[in-house]
């Protein structure tokens, strides 16, 4: 499947349907790091940069009107996307986060290593109650 950049304009309501599709929350465009990737109609995520040798690969999400087996593919090649580039970047540690146990088990087939578990994942919005 192919990888195309994620451009705000064409791409950010698609992908907000599908966080909501999930019962997740919109992520403002504004918090977004300028490196998005998708695969039309199928997956999205996103890679944070860092000013060390870590990188954030954050807020994978999926059609939720996807077949299983093409979001399967389409998230596979989209994290092996993301994961090149930051190799590529210099980047020699990538950090996720992951509750969906498909996800986390994709991402295991892809080297990552669980490192901590029981957790909760907190943020805190300036002007959000």
């Amino acid at each position: 499947m192919v990888v195309e950049q994620f451009i705000p304009e064409r791409h950010y309501e698609k992908v907000c349907s599908w966080w909501e599709g999930h019962g997740w929350l919109r992520m403002p465009l504004h918090a977004l790091p300028s490196r998005g990737y998708i695969v039309d109609d199928i997956a999205a995520g996103f890679l944070y940069s860092t000013d060390s040798a870590i990188a954030w690969m954050e807020f994978i999400v999926a059609n939720p009107k996807a077949t299983a087996r093409d979001i399967y593919q389409g998230v596979k090649d989209l994290v092996n996307e993301i994961v090149k580039d930051a190799y590529d970047d210099g980047y020699t540690i990538i950090f996720t986060a992951v509750r969906h146990r498909g996800l986390g088990k994709l991402y295991e087939r892809n080297d990552f290593k669980i490192t901590d578990s029981g957790m909760n994942l907190m943020m805190r919005v300036k002007g959000v109650d």
